[in-house]
């Protein structure tokens, strides 16, 4: 069914109602009177399509070593993908990853709509601690030897290789299996 619209719709032009919510449809009738009768005619069917607003997206950070890596949720967790963000500090992607420690808000547009400005992340890359010095020991074939490092304000790490992923043992010392030949033995700093 049709409403009129009243003394709004009767100009040339018609600005559609400010905060319409449902994808609404106008027409025209324009009248003419000859000899004394009314002739109506209706213009084609106009419809305005309501697209919804997202909601703002949900910022994180994680803050790593020399870099924060900043991610955009949405209201159910999950990454919005990257084409419908645009992020404060120019940058393209989700999650992305900062080295500054300026603000960073985001944007989400879908379907040419732009949500709220999310939530602001202020980023806060860890400087990366400086190699642990390792103090170097002897003993006995047969034995084992206390190995000792200094330098971190972190956790000390000991492994078997420079490659290694398998801690051996953590702590500014570290006590080696029975060793029964010269061996060497690597120590990292984790802060």
């Amino acid at each position: 069914s049709w409403t009129n619209i009243g003394v709004n719709g009767t100009s040339a032009t018609y600005d559609v109602p400010a905060g319409l919510e449902a994808t609404t449809s106008y027409r025209r009738i324009a009248t003419s009177t000859v000899n004394n009768v009314e002739c109506p005619a209706t213009s084609n069917c106009i419809t305005v399509t309501v697209k919804p607003t997202p909601a703002p997206p949900v910022l994180s950070v994680v803050n790593n070593c020399e870099s924060s890596t900043i991610s955009a949720k949405d209201g159910a967790g999950d990454l919005i993908p990257a084409g419908e963000l645009t992020w404060s500090n120019g940058m393209m992607g989700n999650p992305i990853n900062v080295t500054s420690t300026a603000s960073v808000t985001a944007i989400r547009t879908v379907n040419g709509c732009p949500s709220a400005n999310s939530n602001s992340v202020t980023p806060a890359p860890k400087p990366t601690p400086g190699a642990p010095m390792g103090i170097p020991a002897a003993g006995c074939i047969g034995q084992q030897i206390t190995l000792g490092a200094s330098g971190c304000t972190g956790t000390y790490k000991w492994y078997e290789t420079n490659e290694s992923a398998t801690v051996l043992g953590t702590g500014s010392t570290f006590l080696t299996p029975v060793l029964n030949e010269n061996d060497t033995y690597y120590v990292s700093c984790t802060v």
